[in-house]
């Protein structure tokens, strides 16, 4: 996206913001999270052994959506991307256009 808005500035910054606040918002989540993730030791029946079970924690997910907003936002932009450049080529054929993006 950086090579794509290489003339727009205030596109740029906001790429660059949107990605740094996705990253500290899914630091700090996980931050948050990670006291909830435990582990159990099970032993197995006839003392076959023994296994590591994790289960899932249920706050867990929240770790994801700093990065789905982000994506979200990269989605805008490659939109926004492709309606330009066919308000610009309108004459070469769409073919080429698609290969081209």
């Amino acid at each position: 996206m950086w090579y794509l808005f290489t003339k727009y500035k205030m596109a740029q910054s906001l790429l660059v913001t949107s990605f740094i606040l996705s990253t500290v918002g899914s630091v700090a989540a996980l931050a948050l999270a990670f006291p909830t993730l435990h582990s159990n030791i099970v032993h197995l029946p006839l003392g076959l052994g023994y296994y590591c079970e994790d289960p899932a924690p249920s706050g867990f997910w929240i770790v994801f959506v700093p990065s789905f907003m982000l994506h979200g936002i990269l989605s805008i932009f490659m939109v926004l991307r492709v309606i330009h450049n066919v308000r610009i080529s309108k004459d070469i054929p769409f073919s080429k256009r698609v290969l081209r993006e």
